[in-house]
This record gives structure tokens, sequence and C-alpha cells, in this order.
């Protein structure tokens, strides 16, 4: 749905009907909120693993990132 609304969208200079660009482009971003309202249900979800698997290595193992870097990081100090 992301790819054909920003296609319309980014042609809007040559589309006939301006009323559809626009639709078009609050199709895009409609999508791109659903895209994140799911990354935020899937960090919680990780965060969660991660703090309830106490004998899990620390992350910056895991990721070759020092520990604090990023949200991540800061989630697995002990």
């Amino acid at each position: 749905m992301l790819g054909p609304a920003l296609a319309q969208w980014t042609d809007r200079a040559s589309a006939t009907g301006k009323a559809t660009a626009r639709r078009a482009g609050g199709t895009a971003i409609g999508a791109i909120d659903a895209m994140l309202r799911r990354l935020d249900l899937l960090r919680g979800q990780v965060t969660r693993e991660i703090r309830q698997a106490g004998d899990a290595p620390r992350c910056s193992a895991v990721n070759e990132r020092p520990v604090g870097s990023g949200w991540l990081g800061s989630l697995c100090q002990s």
C-alpha cells in the first residue's frame, strides 16, 4: 500500500486530479504510521524478552556495540 501511494504522491505535479494525489499522500502517511506502531510493539516485545532472560549474554556481546549505545544497549546493562 505504501509503494503505490508514494508513487502517486511523487507524481502529483503531473497528476490530473490534485485531490487524488492528496489522498495518496494521506494514505502513505497512514501506512507509515501503521508500520511505526508495529515496530513499537515489536520493540516492546524484545524489551520484555531481554529483561526476562536473566541469564542472557550482555547485549554488547550479541550486537558488537558498546553497552549503553542506543536504546538496546541501555536496556541490556546489568
